[in-house]
C-alpha cells in the first residue's frame, strides 16, 4: 500500500515499456504522465483482464476484492522503432 500512498502526495509518474523479443528496440516511454484511482472497479473490468491474462479469474477469486483499479494519463510519450528511429506523440 506504500506507493498508493505516493500517489495520492505526488501523481506524476514516468514509465518505459518492455520490448518484445521479436520487435527488439521498440518501445514508448513517457516522463509526462499522471496515475489517478480508476472511476471504473475491478468487478466492471474482470472480462478484460481475464481474456489477457491465463489464469487470472483464480487471482479475482482470492484477492479480487481487495484489488484497486488505477488508470495512467499520458500526455506525452516518445516511441522508439529502433537505435535512429524515435517519435513523440502528444495528447
Amino acid at each position: 500500500m506504500p506507493k498508493v500512498v505516493e500517489f495520492a502526495k505526488n501523481n506524476e509518474v514516468a514509465f518505459t515499456t518492455v520490448p518484445a523479443p521479436a520487435d527488439g528496440h521498440i518501445h514508448v516511454r513517457s516522463q509526462k504522465s499522471t496515475v489517478r484511482k480508476s472511476d471504473f472497479n475491478i468487478d466492471e473490468l474482470k472480462d478484460m483482464f481475464i481474456k489477457q491474462i491465463p489464469g487470472f479469474e483464480r487471482t479475482l477469486e482470492m484477492a479480487g476484492k481487495f484489488l484497486d483499479v488505477y488508470e495512467i494519463h499520458v500526455k506525452e510519450a516518445i516511441v522508439v522503432l529502433g537505435p535512429m528511429q524515435t517519435g513523440t506523440v502528444t495528447f
